[in-house]
């Protein structure tokens, strides 16, 4: 009966043993394991942002509209402080009538623009009845001849 008794006090010794060796060390590796899942977690969206980043910071520009970009700076290459102001008139509004123009700007520099440009950057527009004129830009360069006044050209 002796050995009974002591086996069973040497079983729940042990059990004891092993449960205050779990009890105590249990904690620390639950937060070993969720630090490591947290750090790949942390680098897994760390190469996700990185990626997306690089997609922001690189717009996809179309071919159709760098070419357009291309002809925009190549048409305005030569052009003055007076003619780009009268590009800026031009782009802030999708139409203007001949008249109006002419009382926005310098006369000299508007009818330079406009005999340099015609047909090739603004586009003329005659209505059938008044004999009215209208100008505005070409359709298809507006977008390029405005990232081209705003955002390439030197600031004054």
């Amino acid at each position: 009966m002796q050995v009974v008794v002591i086996s069973i006090l040497g079983f729940f010794a042990s059990w004891g043993i092993v449960f205050f060796i779990g009890l105590i060390c249990a904690p620390s590796r639950l937060e070993s394991d969720a630090r490591s899942a947290h750090q790949s977690e942390l680098a897994l969206l760390g190469d996700k942002l990185a990626k997306v980043q690089a997609h922001v910071k690189e717009p996809v520009v179309p071919i159709k509209e760098q070419e357009n970009r291309s002809v925009v700076c190549a048409l305005i290459a030569n052009a003055g402080d007076d003619e780009i102001a009268v590009l800026k008139i031009l782009c802030d509004r999708d139409e203007i009538f001949a008249t109006h123009l002419y009382k926005l700007g310098d006369r000299d520099a508007i009818s330079n623009s406009i005999g340099k440009w015609r047909h090739k950057l603004i586009h003329e527009r005659v209505e059938r009845d008044s004999n009215a004129t209208y100008w505005s830009i070409v359709p298809g360069l507006k977008d390029a001849l405005v990232y081209v006044l705003y955002e390439q050209l030197p600031k004054p």
